[in-house]
């Protein structure tokens, strides 16, 4: 899905009045997805060329990804999970963007596992943002 059909489909989301959590939840899934084609491309790939057509392509998505999370108003109760979604999407954005100058052999083994934490952590923010207005 290109970046004018995901902002339509977030515009579009938001016009009918979904919640903040519904937002945010989308937004990170968004992330997690894309998280998920770079790992299959990495599943793939038989050299280190493929790299810069995993990583940077990554980064683009995750840096729109984070302006989309940054955009949110979040319910009292739930800033530091916006926050640290943000964080999360942010930070590897600028990782990512990095990834194909700095690989090594120790780098190229973990980065599977890498990307599999980075899922786990939105999946954990998805949960947290369940809950954050209401306790």
């Amino acid at each position: 899905m290109g970046f004018f059909a995901v902002g339509v489909v977030v515009s579009a989301c938001a016009s009918v009045g979904h919640t903040w959590q519904d937002e945010f939840t989308a937004r990170l899934e968004g992330a997690s997805a894309s998280f998920e084609e770079a790992l299959d491309e990495l599943r793939t790939e038989t050299s280190d060329i493929g790299y810069p057509q995993t990583f940077i392509p990554l980064a683009r998505t995750l840096s729109f990804k984070a302006e989309l999370i940054e955009e949110l108003d979040p319910p009292e109760g739930c800033q530091a999970v916006q926050e640290q979604g943000l964080d999360q999407v942010q930070g590897f954005a600028g990782d990512s963007s990095v990834i194909p100058r700095s690989m090594t052999p120790e780098l190229e083994r973990r980065l599977p596992a890498i990307l599999k934490d980075e899922i786990g952590n939105l999946e954990t923010l998805e949960r947290e943002a369940e809950t954050c207005a209401t306790g």
